[in-house]
C-alpha cells in the first residue's frame, strides 16, 4: 500500500507540473484571444495602443510603454503612457535599423546604447532596460517600446511572447485601413484584398497556442491557415463542424463544446464567435481537449490518493485496535508474574536463600520492564485508535512539581546529578489532565537524567505570549547532557525512534516515550516542542493554555 501511495503521489506530482504548464499556456492564449477581440473591432491606431498596452502589460511585466512611430533618420513617440516619454525621439543606431528590419531587440542597459543615452537622466533613471517590438502595416512601420526599471529585465522570452502579438497588431491596422477606405470610398473589395493578405500572420499567431481562426461569410466558414483544418479534421471539412454547432454559438461570448466527432473521438472546444470592422465575422476554436483531460486525470488521481488515505488509516486504526486489545491481554498474565515473584523474594529473604533473592530480583526487574513497554504501546495504540480519554481539571502547580520532584529524586542522585525546580508565574492552578500531565514532565525528566551525567537539570515554570496563541504556560525542562543533532530533532517524536540507533543500545529505552508525550500535550490543547546543541544540553518545552479552552468559549 506504501509502495502504491508513493507511486501515486509521484504521478501526482507530475500530473500538476505538466497542468501548471498547460494553464500558463493557456491563460496566454486566453489573453491573446482577448487582445484578438478588442483588435477585431479597433477603429484607430490609438485604440490599437492601448489593446497593447492591456495585452502585453500582464505577459511582459513593463514599467511604461510607448508607440514610436519612423520620421526620417529618428523615431517620434507618437503614445505613451508616461509623460517622460512624450515627445522624446530616438536616433535610428545599428540596434534600432534592426527592428526597422522586423526583429525584436531588448536593451540590456539603454545608457550604454547610443539612441537612449542622449536622452535625459531623469528619463534613464525610469528606463533602465528595454524591449523593442517592431510592428508593420503595409509600408508603414512603428515599434512598441516596453521599459522597466531594471537593468537587464527583458529576456529572450519576453521577445518570444511579443513577437507572437505582432500578426495580430499588424492585421489590426490593416483591418483599421481597410475600415477607413471603405468609409471614405466605399471600395469594400479592396479593403478586403488589403485585409486577406495578411490573415495568415492571425493564423500563425493563434495556431501557436493552439486556436485556429476562420471568417463566416453568409453560412459558410472560411478558415485561415491549417491549424483550424487540423482541429476539424474529423468531421472533413470546417463547413460541417458549422453547420452542426453553429446553433450553440453566442456573438461576443466564449462556449465551451463538448462532444464526441463523427469518428468516435472525445472532444472540448472553447469556441469565440466576434464582430469586425466588415459584415463577416471572426470565429476563433481553440482546442482544449488536452487540458480537460488532464483535469479530468487530476481529480481522478486526487480521489484514489483520497481511498488510498482512508483505506490506510482504517487499516491503522483496526491495527492500533489490535495492539490495545493484545497489550491488555498480556498485561493480566505479567502482572501475575511480578505478584508471584514479589511473594517467592519474601519467602527467600525469609529463609535467607540469597541466590535465590538475586534470580527473583532479575525475574522482577525484567517484569517491571517489559509492563512499563506494555504500557507505552497500550497508550501509543490508544491514542492512535482514538480511544483514549482525558480527564480535564484545574491541576495544582506545587502539588504536581513536588510530585514529580519526589518520583525522579532517585534516579538523579544515581546518575550525579542536580535538579532544580523553579516556578516564575503567579497563576497556582493549570488546565490539564493531571496523570498526563505528570507522565509527560516525568518522561522529560526522566530523559534529561538518562542522557546527562554530573550535571544539572531544570524544571522551570513561566509564562509566555504569542500573537497566534496569546499566554502559554511553558513547562521547561532543561539538562546539560549529550545533546540531539540540529537534523535529528524532529524524528525524536515518531514512534519507535531516537537520535541514533547507537543510543538503544547504550542507553536503552524504545522510543516511545516523546511520540505519547507529544500526543498528550496536544490533546490538552497544548505542544512540545525541542532545542538541542551538541554536548551543550537539550531544552523540551510544554505548552498549555492559561485559561480553560471551554470558559472561554
Amino acid at each position: 500500500m506504501k509502495q502504491v501511495n508513493e507511486e501515486l503521489r509521484e504521478s501526482l506530482v507530475e500530473l500538476q507540473v505538466q497542468l501548471e504548464h498547460e494553464r500558463a499556456r493557456r491563460k496566454e492564449g486566453d489573453l491573446l484571444l482577448a487582445g484578438v477581440a478588442l483588435l477585431a473591432t479597433a477603429r484607430d491606431p490609438e485604440a490599437v495602443y492601448a489593446v497593447l498596452v492591456d495585452v502585453l502589460g500582464p505577459l511582459l511585466h513593463f514599467d511604461v510603454a510607448a508607440l514610436f512611430l519612423v520620421d526620417d533618420s529618428v523615431l517620434v513617440s507618437m503614445a505613451a503612457e508616461d509623460h517622460l516619454l512624450s515627445g522624446v525621439q530616438l536616433c535610428i543606431d545599428p540596434a534600432l535599423q534592426r527592428v526597422l528590419r522586423g526583429k525584436s531587440v531588448a536593451v540590456f542597459d539603454t545608457s550604454k546604447q547610443p539612441a537612449w543615452a542622449a536622452q535625459s537622466p531623469a528619463l534613464l533613471g525610469r528606463i533602465r532596460s528595454a524591449l523593442h517590438i517592431p510592428i508593420f502595416a503595409g509600408e508603414s512601420v512603428a515599434v512598441l517600446i516596453c521599459g522597466h526599471a531594471e537593468k537587464g529585465f527583458f529576456t529572450a522570452r519576453h521577445t518570444r511572447t511579443a513577437q507572437r502579438i505582432v500578426p495580430m497588431v499588424s492585421a489590426a491596422l490593416l483591418s483599421i485601413q481597410g475600415f477607413q477606405l471603405r468609409l471614405e470610398s466605399e471600395q469594400q473589395n479592396q479593403a478586403a484584398t488589403a485585409i486577406a493578405a495578411h490573415r495568415d500572420l492571425l493564423e500563425r499567431a493563434l495556431g501557436s497556442v493552439g486556436a485556429g481562426v476562420g471568417y463566416v461569410l453568409s453560412a459558410d466558414l472560411v478558415p485561415l491557415g491549417c491549424t483550424l483544418h487540423e482541429i476539424l479534421a474529423d468531421w472533413g471539412t470546417p463547413d460541417a463542424w458549422w453547420s452542426h454547432y453553429c446553433s450553440r454559438l453566442e456573438l461576443g461570448n466564449t462556449v465551451r463544446i463538448g462532444d464526441v466527432s463523427p469518428l468516435g473521438n472525445r472532444f472540448t472546444h472553447e469556441v469565440t464567435l466576434m464582430e469586425t470592422a466588415g459584415d463577416d465575422r471572426l470565429l476563433v476554436i481553440a482546442d482544449v481537449t488536452r487540458w480537460v483531460f488532464a483535469e479530468q486525470a487530476l481529480q481522478d488521481m486526487n480521489a484514489e490518493l483520497v481511498i488510498a488515505r482512508d483505506t490506510a488509516l482504517s487499516e491503522n486504526r483496526a491495527k492500533s485496535s489490535f495492539l490495545a486489545n493484545m497489550s491488555h491481554e498480556l498485561r493480566t498474565p505479567l502482572n501475575a508474574i511480578i505478584g508471584y515473584a514479589e511473594l517467592l523474594s519474601e519467602d527467600a529473604q525469609a529463609y535467607e536463600n540469597m541466590e535465590m533473592v538475586s534470580d527473583l530480583k532479575r525475574i522482577l526487574l525484567a517484569a517491571t520492564q517489559l509492563l512499563s513497554l506494555i504500557d507505552d504501546v497500550l497508550d501509543l495504540s490508544k491514542i492512535e485508535a482514538e480511544r483514549i480519554d482525558m480527564n480535564m481539571t484545574w491541576v495544582d502547580l506545587d502539588s504536581l512539581l513536588e510530585e514529580v520532584r519526589v518520583t525522579i529524586a532517585p534516579a538523579v542522585e544515581q546518575r550525579g546529578n542536580t535538579l532544580r525546580v523553579t516556578r516564575k508565574v503567579s497563576q497556582d492552578s493549570v488546565w490539564a489532565d493531571r496523570e498526563r500531565l505528570h507522565q509527560v514532565l516525568l518522561n522529560l525528566v526522566s530523559n534529561a537524567t538518562k542522557f546527562t551525567t554530573a550535571g544539572v537539570i531544570d524544571i522551570h515554570v513561566v509564562l509566555r505570549h504569542t500573537d497566534e496563541d496569546g499566554d502559554q504556560f511553558a513547562f521547561e525542562v532543561r539538562d546539560t547532557g549529550i545533546g540531539i543533532p540540529a537534523d535529528r530533532l524532529e524524528h525524536i517524536f515518531q514512534p519507535f525512534s531516537q537520535a541514533d540507533t547507537s543510543t538503544t543500545r547504550r542507553y536503552g529505552g524504545t522510543g516511545l516515550g516523546l511520540t505519547i508525550s507529544r500526543s498528550y500535550c496536544e490533546l490538552m490543547g497544548g505542544r512540545l516542542m525541542a532545542t538541542s546543541t551538541v554536548n551543550v544540553g537539550s531544552t523540551f518545552t510544554v505548552l498549555l493554555p492559561v485559561d480553560c479552552p471551554l470558559l472561554d468559549s
